[in-house]
């Protein structure tokens, strides 16, 4: 029978700890040395599931995805509107463009709620998740 010998200064060279957590947590990303979490703009599943939430007929968010529309870090500067511009037609215009049609009422409440949220999101991140 025979032994496999492990180097020791491999073992405790080596961090246990994170390989646990990636084993565990697969959404983690290693970035220079630390684990940090992806951001939760920046995951194409959670857009997906926020257009759904929002009311975005399957349609539709195939047409926003096919337009590489893919999260809600993108969608929070898909144009120069802001939440304190006084004038959201260039948000609008963004989302007909992305849906080549003119978009429902109900379409056009669901996007500016989700382009809200985004774009509150995407700036909490950009400013280190300060509150």
């Amino acid at each position: 029978m025979s032994v496999a010998c492990v180097c020791p200064v491999f073992l405790s060279c080596f961090n246990w700890g994170d390989l646990f957590v990636f084993a565990v947590f697969p959404f983690l990303k290693f970035v220079e040395g630390l684990i940090a979490p992806m951001a939760y703009t920046e995951s194409q599943a959670v857009f997906e599931s926020r257009l759904a939430a929002v009311g975005f007929e399957p349609d539709v968010r195939e047409a926003l995805i096919e337009n590489r529309m893919t999260n809600l870090a993108t969608l929070a500067f898909i144009s120069e509107y802001n939440p304190s511009s006084a004038a959201e037609k260039p948000l609008l215009e963004a989302l007909e463009s992305l849906m080549k049609r003119e978009p429902t009422v109900k379409e056009k409440a669901g996007f500016r709620r989700l382009f809200h949220e985004a774009y509150a999101l995407a700036t909490n991140e950009e400013h280190g998740g300060e509150r």
